[in-house]
């Protein structure tokens, strides 16, 4: 098993390689903000902590992740939140706090009802370094 590297190698790579390198070395890649021009496309707030978050419990959409997931967030850690989820050559990447991010997690597909169509991501309220929250699950509607 490989031993983890002490604190101070990782404090020796924030001084010499600067924060954004030190963190992709640590694997906390900085994640581009959204432009504003993109912003514009999707409804205001789209992505942010706690969006459409009440509609996607009334549908059951909430209840139908957690069952599907066996994952639970909305509780004192974070909350569902509606968005766009893209998919690119490396994985994909949603909107969330206004910052494109990884979404390292299945997927779930099957899930009708989406509040406004827009898929949700059940997050944290806190965030990485890297500018986003961690992911805990995720939906969107079925791909054509």
């Amino acid at each position: 098993m490989k031993k983890p590297a002490p604190l101070f190698l990782f404090s020796a790579m924030f001084l010499l390689l600067g924060i954004e390198s030190a963190m992709s070395q640590v694997g906390f890649e900085t994640s581009p903000p959204v432009s504003n021009e993109e912003l514009r496309k999707y409804p205001p707030g789209l992505g942010d902590y706690g969006k459409w978050h009440g509609e996607a419990h009334e549908k059951g959409v909430v209840a139908k992740l957690r069952e599907r997931t066996k994952k639970t967030c909305c509780d004192n850690i974070g909350e569902c939140r509606s968005t766009v989820i893209k998919m690119t050559p490396s994985g994909a990447i949603a909107i969330l706090e206004r910052r494109w991010c990884r979404v390292d997690v299945k997927i779930v597909y099957d899930i009708q009802n989406l509040p406004g169509g827009w898929a949700l991501v059940c997050a944290s309220k806190s965030l990485n370094p890297n500018g986003c929250p961690t992911v805990y699950c995720a939906a969107d509607e079925p791909k054509m």
